[in-house]
């Protein structure tokens, strides 16, 4: 099974990749989830399909994240470009999906 890591899994190429992912699911395991500012949209997504990290680009929204999953998430949540760039680098991923645009996305 391939272990994904999803980079801007709240936008439209993002929720499409999830989509791919859920018609694969003996083949393919998102185990982390991250967003630049869709706290809400990640919130749900972390709590449907349960990573094992959650990331918030935007370090201001990580309270509003750690609160909205507080009680129902077990995996770890991150903030930041230092967060992004620990769950890219997790051993728990294999490969990272990145729907981020810009230059953000590099």
């Amino acid at each position: 099974m391939r272990r994904i890591g999803l980079f801007g899994s709240t936008g439209s190429v993002g929720t499409q990749v999830l989509e791919v992912v859920a018609s694969l699911p003996h083949d393919l395991r998102v185990t982390c989830l991250a967003a630049g500012s869709a706290v809400e949209r990640l919130a749900e997504q972390a709590l449907r399909l349960r990573p094992e990290t959650v990331v918030i680009g935007e370090r201001d929204r990580y309270p509003a994240l750690r609160d909205a999953l507080a009680g129902r998430f077990r995996g770890e949540i991150l903030a930041g470009p230092e967060g992004l760039e620990e769950a890219a680098a997790s051993a728990d991923v294999d490969t990272v999906v990145s729907a981020v645009t810009g230059i953000k996305g590099l």
